[in-house]
């Protein structure tokens, strides 16, 4: 059975506080723990083999502040393999009939990325990607990613792993009691980015106590697909006799502990302030139980850094401004180098009450200025523009970009869970988009349209070219969750095919369905208000239009009042 599997089917008892242990055996107060890994590797040895002999099936190695902002090349590269080689040497010491397994550590790099910081994305992927490779090459089972506080150096962490390793991805981030990380990520809208990107398990770690985390805890469960975990410390810590002493007992922490395991947690142990102790009082309290089954919740859902918006639950309104075909003022803004109106227009929608916002930005239909765009290609206005937004604005993007290279780059950078259309006019547009989906996670909006104009546009049809979407996504591993269907009104030109593509859509395979309003231009398709009514009556999940327009905007009903 792999780890994977046995995490789906049970629990999985994680260490103890290995800072915690090195400093009651002397490590020096600002010391990196790192260090220990060559000057006193035995005390690292005793830490791993005290957890494994307490009920441990999972070491993290000594690594967490292990990377090249620390350390030069060759004494990173030391401080790795010794780590790795010591925890192997503990499972090689303890005989055991459950299979433990190695964990590569990885920490937070102490620095914001830009455009709150000055480190790039790419860089802070480098700097991952190093630690991964020298991990991967001393075979490591499995990779975490731990105490992170901000979404994007999370999402550069988590690329780093996937493409310089294939062994499960386990991510935990550090929650205040109200439930955000440093940047202001929420459980909402953390689980379906780090989902989109394939990890295998995520949580929670340090900060607090195990009862203190129970509503983030909650929150995670109600959110997640995949196990969760939870590395909480022992408690709060306090000054006794100039010493910091953590304040909950191995009892305590056990008993607090075997409640979240009765929520549902799968993936349990111990963070700042936490020994072996903890660890054995732990696996005796969970001895004989077996969490709840995970019920993966069906939601479709993309995000910002630190905005979550679910398809279903009430209609969610996309604007459509930023499209610099459909857009000359715009379009000239950033042919001169001028970003404030990609910033204004964006504002003003979310203003006008957009959730999302429809980012298209073609060096085709008008030149970009050079300093914006170096080289006129799509690929890097998208990524300029993208820069801008997420820099001021904090909802959601659908993502739309004429090439896979533009889409791919985007994806990449892109600081959340994003709504992504290709369009693509080539013959198999779905086979470029679907890889860019599984690697970097994402809602795929699909313009349910038959190419052929020759062909008829019945219900039929459209259905059957739903459930040829549906099966090529879900051969890549793609759930109908993730796949949003646009409905275009010059293809359903009555209300009666509206509603019969819309039910069908929904009782076959529960998908999400957007709905094109267009531009209130002489020669454009029109949908009349009955028409419109008609799709919310249907269940339709989002509108796309220009909510600067009054009388688009009085063809809906108010927020949350659906029919």
């Amino acid at each position: 059975m792999t780890l994977t599997e046995s995490l789906q089917q049970g629990l999985l008892l994680l260490d103890a506080g290995m800072g915690t242990y090195l400093q009651a055996k002397g490590l020096a107060a600002g010391q990196p723990p790192e260090q220990w890994n060559l000057t006193h590797p035995d005390a690292v040895v005793d830490m791993h083999t005290r957890c494994l002999l307490a009920g441990s099936s999972v070491l993290y190695t000594n690594t967490f502040g292990a990377n090249r902002l620390h350390y030069p090349p060759a004494m990173l590269r030391r401080l790795i393999e010794a780590a790795v080689t010591h925890a192997k040497a503990a499972i090689a010491q303890t005989a055991s009939a459950t299979p433990r397994y190695v964990a590569l550590d990885i920490g937070p790099l102490g620095r914001f990325l830009a455009p709150f910081g000055e480190l790039s994305f790419e860089e802070a992927v480098s700097i991952f990607a190093e630690v991964v490779q020298i991990g991967a090459a001393c075979g490591v089972d499995l990779i975490v990613i731990e105490t992170m506080a901000d979404a994007y150096e999370t999402k550069a962490a988590v690329l780093a792993a996937k493409e310089n390793a294939s062994v499960p991805i386990f991510v935990t981030h550090a929650y205040d009691q109200n439930g955000r990380t440093l940047t202001g990520a929420t459980p909402q809208t953390m689980v379906p980015l780090l989902e989109g990107l394939g990890v295998s398990a995520l949580g929670v770690n340090c900060g607090f106590g195990a009862a203190a985390m129970t509503d983030t805890v909650k929150a995670l469960l109600r959110y997640a697909s995949v196990p969760v975990i939870v590395k909480p410390n022992a408690g709060l810590p306090k000054l006794v006799g100039g010493r910091t002493v953590y304040e909950d007992t191995p009892e305590t922490f056990a008993r607090e502990m075997k409640e979240l395991v009765n929520l549902g947690v799968r993936a349990v142990g111990g963070c700042c302030g936490t020994t072996p102790e903890h660890i054995r009082a732990l696996a005796e309290s969970l001895s004989g139980i077996t969490p709840p089954p995970l019920l993966p919740p069906n939601r479709t859902v993309v995000t910002s850094y630190v905005r979550a918006v679910e398809l279903g639950k009430s209609l969610v309104r996309v604007g459509n401004r930023l499209h610099t075909a459909k857009n000359p003022p715009l379009r000239e803004a950033l042919s001169a180098g001028d970003d404030d109106l990609l910033i204004e227009q964006a504002e003003r929608q979310v203003d006008d009450g957009a959730e999302l916002l429809l980012l298209h930005v073609s060096p085709s239909a008008a030149p970009i200025s050079p300093s914006s765009c170096p080289g006129q290609d799509e690929r890097a206005c998208l990524s300029h523009a993208l820069s801008q937004l997420q820099a001021t604005v904090s909802v959601p993007l659908l993502l739309d970009a004429a090439t896979p290279a533009a889409l791919a780059r985007a994806m990449r950078v892109y600081n959340g869970k994003p709504m992504v259309r290709l369009t693509d006019t080539s013959e198999h547009p779905l086979q470029a988009i679907l890889p860019l989906l599984r690697h970097y996670g994402g809602t795929l909006l699909v313009p349910l349209s038959l190419p052929s104009k020759d062909k008829e546009a019945s219900p039929a049809a459209l259905l059957a070219l739903a459930e040829g979407v549906l099966s090529a996504a879900g051969q890549q591993g793609i759930a109908p969750r993730d796949i949003v269907f646009d409905l275009l009104p010059a293809d359903l030109p009555s209300p009666e095919r509206l509603r019969q593509v819309l039910r069908e859509l929904k009782s076959r395979w529960g998908v999400s369905t957007l709905l094109t309003l267009p531009d209130p231009l002489p020669d454009a398709p029109t949908l009349s208000v009955p028409d419109v009514r008609t799709a919310l009556e249907c269940g339709i999940d989002a509108v796309l239009f220009d909510p600067t327009e009054a009388d688009l905007r009085a063809c809906l009903p108010a927020p949350d009042d659906r029919p």
